[in-house]
């Protein structure tokens, strides 16, 4: 503020009696002068917008003759009159104004308003004479006769055209409103409108100023913060971590969730090419330059998400050729040298025995042999050396070191996988020991062969190694002829005597003999199965209750199905 405008506070306070400003001298010639000039070197200087309205009010009560004034402009809204300055006034009835019943008009009938209302709304000056005889009054009298005032004046303040506020003129004496020098009081009323829409215009463009500054600052914070968050992901760090910087700068809990949270109004979906990846959910509401730094965070996480991508497959195409190299190793195709300096440059040290690992889901499921990997993957131990992990079709293929590190690793894949892949079970068998690299083929078929075989005969959802598999693991690695000879003699007259007959014989055996374990599986009546196993017995020459005869069957089977696989 001014020397001016304190010289100018300093003498309206010098007078305060028990009011908010109090008269002071009639106006001199030069008083009309000097109070423009008051009034715009206040604009000029810095002053307040109250200290501009007391100003303006204490020039209008020494020029227009009159004894208090309230200077009121519209509050923004377009229905309420706000008092920014005032002279002689009570603390208390400017407080009435403003707070306990203010000069609003928000939906309510002409005839109901008071006379500052009416004149800002018509833009004429408005006369009341007498605060205790016109009827018009009749609900502020009571106020009126609080502070004292008898007559009234309001004066419209008009900027470019448009009504801004009103000059509010008290007079102690009934008339002596209309004694009042109007047309200065109008005068006034006109300059205060060009001083007051001057400041609102400089305060509009202070707050514009205070905004873009307050803008550059929070783009600086979000381009250095932008710029923290890429070095991260340069560095390798994981999304928690850029998460956790973001979530310190903000001073907020950021989270990276992968259900949908498409209804929450705090959360933020982050894709990559189209499809969702997750969403970024926070504590609270964000502001709009934290909901551009979240943004910007997703991004960040969704580039992350698309380099690891990338490296996962490129990973995965790498160790999709070693397996395959390997498993060719046994028909001499492959440098073996060459392959197993191949497999160490790539963290693999093959060399030492390892053994082979099928895993593949009891009933066909999208995209599961490319789960299984990257679970086995996960769960391979710190410890070296490092298993192989891989897969073909619809199998996930893992080459297990020979290693303590990996005693449990078959059962733990296999609970890992029925609980984290969810909506189908699992088979997994460990096969044999390899020791060299032609060893890896007749392993992994023979692995297969016994996976596939306990598939087919029921014996899913369960992990096994191939020592556990009793005379199979000695059929999987190749029956003689004359067992296949033999299991054809005994199951060819099965098969072209019906169709049916050698998938019940499957079922029955599985059952253990039981007949109506058998028909539920098979979902027919018992009696059916009853004479469907007469039948078998019948085509093949021997009882089915005979011990050796049943011993024979399940063999040809088991033979069969070992050649089939």
């Amino acid at each position: 503020m001014t020397g001016n405008v304190a010289s100018h506070e300093a003498s309206l306070n010098s007078t305060r009696v028990n009011r908010y400003w109090t008269p002071a001298g009639r106006p001199t010639d030069r008083g009309w002068v000097d109070a423009l000039t008051t009034v715009s070197k206040a604009v000029n200087g810095g002053a307040t917008e109250r200290q501009v309205g007391d100003i303006i009010a204490r020039s209008c009560a020494t020029l227009g003759d009159v004894d208090r004034v309230a200077v009121a402009v519209d509050a923004g809204e377009g229905d309420i009159l706000r008092v920014v300055g005032a002279y002689g006034l009570t603390a208390d009835y400017i407080e009435h104004l403003n707070s306990d019943r203010p000069l609003h008009f928000r939906n309510r009938p002409d005839d109901s308003y008071g006379p500052s209302v009416r004149g800002f709304r018509s833009g004429r000056s408005v006369v009341v004479h007498d605060t205790h005889t016109d009827p018009a009054f009749a609900p502020w009298r009571g106020l009126a006769e609080a502070e004292g005032y008898r007559s009234l004046l309001a004066v419209p303040i008009v900027a470019s055209g448009a009504p801004l506020g009103v000059l509010i003129c008290y007079c102690d004496e009934p008339g002596q409103a209309k004694r009042a020098r109007t047309d200065l009081i109008e005068s006034l009323a006109n300059h205060a409108g060009v001083v007051l829409e001057g400041y609102q215009l400089r305060r509009n463009q202070e707050s514009a100023i205070a905004e873009l500054q307050a803008a550059l600052t929070t783009l600086d914070q979000n381009r250095k913060l932008h710029a923290h968050m890429i070095e991260l992901v340069l560095r390798g760090a994981r999304p928690e971590e850029v998460l956790a910087v973001l979530g310190k700068a903000l001073d907020l809990e950021v989270r990276f969730e992968t259900v949908d949270r498409a209804a929450a109004a705090d959360a933020l979906r982050v894709s990559v090419a189209g499809a969702d990846i997750g969403w970024l959910v926070t504590d609270r509401p964000l502001t709009a330059h934290e909901h551009i730094a979240l943004e910007f965070a997703g991004l960040v996480i969704a580039l992350d998400h698309q380099r690891r991508a990338s490296i996962y497959e490129a990973e995965t195409r790498h160790k999709l050729d070693l397996l395959t190299d390997i498993l060719a190793a046994a028909d001499g195709s492959v440098d073996c040298d060459e392959l197993l300096d191949r497999c160490l440059r790539s963290g693999f040290e093959m060399a030492p025995p390892h053994r082979v690992l099928v895993i593949a889901p009891d009933r066909p499921a999208f995209g599961a042999a490319r789960r299984l990997e990257r679970l086995a993957a996960r769960l391979v131990p710190e410890a070296r050396p490092h298993a192989l992990t891989s897969y073909r079709q619809d199998v996930a293929v893992v080459l297990v070191p020979s290693a303590p590190a990996y005693d449990r690793y078959l059962e733990q894949l296999h609970v890992a996988a029925t609980r984290e892949i969810g909506g189908v079970s699992f088979s997994a068998v460990l096969g044999a020991e390899c020791h060299r690299l032609g060893d890896y083929a007749p392993a992994y078929r023979t692995a297969l062969a016994a996976l596939r075989l306990r598939q087919r005969s029921g014996s899913v959802s369960a992990a096994a190694r191939l020592e556990e598999l009793g005379t199979l693991q000695f059929l999987l690695s190749g029956p003689p002829d004359e067992l296949i000879a033999f299991s054809r003699r005994l199951l060819d007259p099965v098969r072209e005597h019906s169709a049916e007959l050698l998938p019940t014989l499957r079922a029955y055996l599985n059952n253990h003999q039981r007949a109506g374990a058998t028909a539920r599986e098979l979902n027919v009546h018992p009696n059916t199965i009853t004479n469907r196993m007469e039948r078998i017995s019948k085509v093949t020459g021997g009882s089915i209750e005979d011990t050796g005869h049943l011993l024979d069957l399940k063999l040809a089977i088991l033979v069969a199905d070992v050649v089939t696989a």
